[in-house]
C-alpha cells in the first residue's frame, strides 16, 4: 500500500512497465517505480514535485481557496493537477491554477525520494482551470481548459 499521500489521487500514468506518475489534489506529481521483490509487487517513490500547482485565488473553489489563503499567505493554497501525461523521459503536468509544467523523469532529484524541479514553468498558459495536458510531438504539448 502506499501511504505518500494526504489528498486525493486524480490520475495515475504509466510511463513504462516499471514505473507510474501520479498526480493529487494537492497539485503534486510523484513518480514510483513497481517492482518484484519475492513474488510480491514494491512500490517506491522515485521522484516527488511538491507544491506545483497553487494559487492565492482558485478558479473553482473561490470561497474556499479565500478563506485558506489566510493560513497559507506565502505560497498559496494547493490547487489540484488536473492533467498529466509523459513521453519519452518528459512528462507534462496541467492545473487547476492555470499553470502547465514540464518535467525531467530522467534527472528527477539527486537520490531517490529526494524533490525534483520542473525543466520548465508556464506560469500563463491559461487564464482558467486547465483540465488536461498531452504530448502532440516531442516538443509540442496541447492543453485543454475549463471555462464556464
Amino acid at each position: 500500500m502506499i501511504r505518500k499521500y494526504t489528498a486525493h489521487v486524480f490520475l495515475l500514468q504509466f510511463v513504462n512497465a516499471e514505473n507510474v506518475l501520479s498526480a493529487s489534489s494537492d497539485g503534486s506529481v510523484r513518480l514510483f517505480h513497481v517492482g518484484r521483490s519475492s513474488g510480491e509487487a514494491e512500490v517506491t517513490e522515485r521522484t516527488a514535485w511538491e507544491g506545483l500547482h497553487y494559487g492565492k485565488y482558485g478558479f473553482t473553489f473561490q470561497r474556499r481557496i479565500h478563506i485558506l489563503t489566510r493560513y497559507f499567505p506565502s505560497s498559496g493554497v494547493p490547487l489540484s493537477c488536473n492533467g498529466l501525461d509523459c513521453l519519452g523521459d518528459q512528462a507534462v503536468s496541467a492545473g487547476e491554477d492555470g499553470r502547465l509544467f514540464l518535467l525531467s523523469l530522467r534527472h528527477s532529484g539527486a537520490a531517490a525520494g529526494e524533490g525534483g524541479e520542473p525543466i520548465r514553468a508556464y506560469d500563463k498558459a491559461d487564464s482558467c482551470s486547465l483540465t488536461t495536458a498531452i504530448f502532440v510531438t516531442d516538443h509540442e504539448v496541447q492543453q485543454g481548459q475549463f471555462r464556464v
